[in-house]
């Protein structure tokens, strides 16, 4: 695995924590962006190519 690949996934792990653990009284659009965010980052994710993997 790849540091990148390794940091994309602890940034998710990370901004999913923050998601589950947001107090109640956060406001919406904090919300909203947090979550954008996590989508951001695991779209990075799944997108991600290893440059290891195109060297078949």
């Amino acid at each position: 695995m790849s540091a990148q690949r390794d940091r994309l996934e602890l940034e998710i792990s990370e901004a999913k924590e923050r998601l589950k653990n947001m107090p109640n009284d956060t406001p919406e659009e904090i919300r909203k962006q947090m979550k954008e965010e996590l989508v951001q980052l695991e779209f990075d994710l799944n997108n991600f190519v290893d440059e290891d993997d195109n060297n078949d």
